[in-house]
């Protein structure tokens, strides 16, 4: 049992791990999609391991200090869907392919592709690269169709770096508020990544991978069939951000804080001992408040300091000081970076410490 986990604490639910990681491998596959999960989600080399145990093609990485450990404990298929910039993090970079590692990286400016150009010259490699396609977010990518193609060819003029294809992330997704919204958000990311790549390939490119998929559209596979591999990092957990959409159950839910109720305001309102410091700060526009609490219905995580969360319960005296409780947070991204380790469970039972490996590594 669990009795003797100090709280507040991260559960994974393992037999939901490996349930959400059979679901969407079997649905890519039905499209010829391979699964490239994002491992900034767990940042777990256990866990990671069970990905490509079950039928992963790599990782993906979203920093290269991540990247580094992941390599290290011997992953050798990783894409760092994040630009390399400054000559310190190319040295980097090139240390890990003088290693042997295959690490394919983004790129979305003259300046980047410079830097790798050089570096892979300076080593002797050829550096392989997907075209960053801007899906919506603003954040760095390149717009699709012929602003992709200036920069690609831009990208060919380079000695040292090779184009293989394209990485596209369409994050405005989890905003939509319907089905039929999210489904429009996935034909928009597969029509552009298909039709840029359709553009570049007139041009004499290859354009071997195509790389694109959230936790949201890679559950819809079908909408999708076209790009080579998809990228979900959070559905190995889900989280409320699904769960409000009706996307997923309870019960597709692996990950839950355990807290510990610790002080009472009213015969209502109650402290418990998590706060910014275990749960993201990101809310919900389905949703009040910062998760949803298993067992109380109508229960609000509604306001937290850094170590407090302030909870509001329908029923006057619905829990004591003492009582444990379990939270399935908004954002089951933050927990592998905020603690140094997870507790694996089976039927409530622990079974293992999962290591947060790659947390912090955000260099």
């Amino acid at each position: 049992m669990l009795e003797k986990i100090g709280t507040p604490a991260v559960l994974v639910d393992l037999d939901i791990v490996e349930k959400n990681i059979s679901s969407l491998v079997e649905g890519l596959d039905k499209y010829k999609i391979s699964y490239r999960p994002h491992i900034k989600t767990h940042k777990s080399i256990f866990l990671a391991r069970m990905q490509l145990e079950m039928g992963a093609c790599g990782i993906t990485c979203a920093k290269l200090g991540e990247a580094e450990v992941f390599a290290e404990a011997g992953f050798d298929d990783i894409l760092l869907a994040f630009p390399v910039i400054g000559e310190e993090k190319c040295r980097r970079l090139g240390n890990l392919l003088q290693k042997g590692v295959r690490v394919r990286t983004v790129v979305n400016s003259i300046e980047g592709a410079r830097g790798l150009s050089k570096m892979g010259q300076d080593i002797g490699r050829t550096v392989e690269v997907l075209l960053d396609v801007d899906g919506g977010m603003e954040r760095g990518g390149v717009k699709p169709g012929e602003p992709a193609l200036h920069l690609a060819e831009a990208i060919r003029t380079f000695p040292g770096i090779r184009l293989a294809g394209i990485e596209y992330f369409d994050g405005s997704v989890y905003g939509a508020s319907t089905m039929d919204e999210i489904a429009g958000h996935i034909t928009k990311e597969k029509t552009q990544i298909l039709d840029t790549a359709r553009l570049l390939r007139e041009h004499g490119f290859e354009m071997r991978i195509l790389s694109g998929g959230s936790s949201f559209s890679a559950k819809q596979p079908q909408l999708l069939e076209g790009l080579t591999e998809a990228r979900p990092g959070n559905c190995i957990f889900n989280d409320c951000t699904q769960l409000y959409k009706n996307m997923i159950t309870e019960e597709d839910c692996a990950l839950k804080v355990l807290v510990t109720v610790v002080s009472r305001v009213d015969s209502s309102h109650y402290i418990i001992d998590a706060g910014t410091k275990t749960f993201s700060s990101d809310t919900s526009q389905e949703g009040e408040g910062y998760g949803t609490i298993l067992g109380h219905p109508g229960a609000v995580l509604w306001k937290m300091n850094e170590e407090h969360g302030y909870v509001r319960f329908v029923k006057p005296d619905e829990v004591k000081i003492g009582d444990r409780l379990k939270i399935i947070p908004n954002h089951s991204c933050q927990q592998a970076n905020l603690f140094p380790q997870m507790y694996g469970i089976r039927k409530d039972n622990f079974i293992c410490e999962i290591d947060t490996a790659a947390r912090g590594r955000s260099v």
